[in-house]
């Protein structure tokens, strides 16, 4: 019934609204990665200016170690997983994933 309210513009909702959807989530996550980049910087410099003072002191080896052994556990899990990328596709549909992909894309690049 609302599909023939909205006439012949119904297949173009969905992509359209994929892409405005695609382009918010792309510019907010660029925003957030850039606030948790300066955060992490930040901690950084505090501990490195600490431990040239000499009132922290650091193994770097451990942290070399541990984050060597987080890279290799989440590389076994992605291979348990199903690919979500496929899983969006399925259930949405080329024509708006396409463009919600697009509209992403243009948000990232805009943020």
């Amino acid at each position: 019934m609302i599909a023939s309210e909205l006439g012949t513009a119904a297949p173009y909702i969905a992509p359209i609204g994929a892409f405005v959807v695609g382009g918010l989530i792309g510019y907010a996550v660029k925003k957030m990665l850039k606030i948790a980049a300066v955060i992490i910087g930040a901690i950084l410099a505090v501990i490195l200016f600490l431990q040239y003072e000499g009132y922290l002191g650091v193994r770097w080896e451990r942290f070399y170690q541990a984050a060597q052994q987080f890279v290799i556990q989440h590389h076994l899990m992605s291979l348990d997983t199903t690919n979500p990328i496929a899983h969006v596709v399925a259930v949405v549909g080329l024509p708006a994933s396409g463009t919600f992909m697009a509209g992403m894309y243009i948000g990232w690049r805009k943020g």
